[in-house]
C-alpha cells in the first residue's frame, strides 16, 4: 500500500514537472509567466494603495492641524472675553460702591 501511494505521488509531481518543461505551442499558457505577471500585478497595486495611503493621512495631518490651530484660537478668544467681562465686573461693582457712597453722603447732609 505504502509503495502505491508513494507511485502515485511521484506520478502526479512528475506529470506537474513535465508540463512546466513540456515544449509551448500557441494556445498553451506559461504558467509561470502568469503567475509572475499577477505578483507584479498584486505589487504594484500594493505600492498605489500604500501611496493613496500616504497621501491620505498627509491629508489628514494637515487637516487636523488645522483644527487644532483654530481650536486653539477660540480658546485664546474665550480667554480675553472672559477676562474683558471679569474687568467690566470689577469696573461696575467699582462705580456701584461709589453711588453708593454718594448716596450716603447726600442722604446725610440732609
Amino acid at each position: 500500500m505504502k509503495y502505491a501511494v508513494a507511485f502515485g505521488v511521484g506520478a502526479v509531481l512528475g506529470a506537474g514537472v513535465a508540463l512546466l518543461f513540456a515544449p509551448k505551442y500557441p494556445g498553451r499558457r506559461n504558467w509561470a509567466a502568469g503567475i509572475t505577471d499577477n505578483i507584479e500585478r498584486g505589487r504594484a497595486k500594493a505600492h498605489e494603495f500604500a501611496d493613496q495611503a500616504i497621501r491620505v493621512a498627509g491629508q489628514v495631518n494637515a487637516q487636523v492641524q488645522r483644527v487644532q490651530e483654530a481650536v486653539s484660537a477660540g480658546v485664546r478668544a474665550f480667554e480675553t472675553t472672559v477676562r474683558a467681562i471679569d474687568a467690566g465686573v470689577r469696573t461696575f461693582d467699582t462705580n456701584l460702591r461709589a453711588i453708593d457712597s454718594h448716596q450716603k453722603a447726600q442722604s446725610s447732609a440732609d
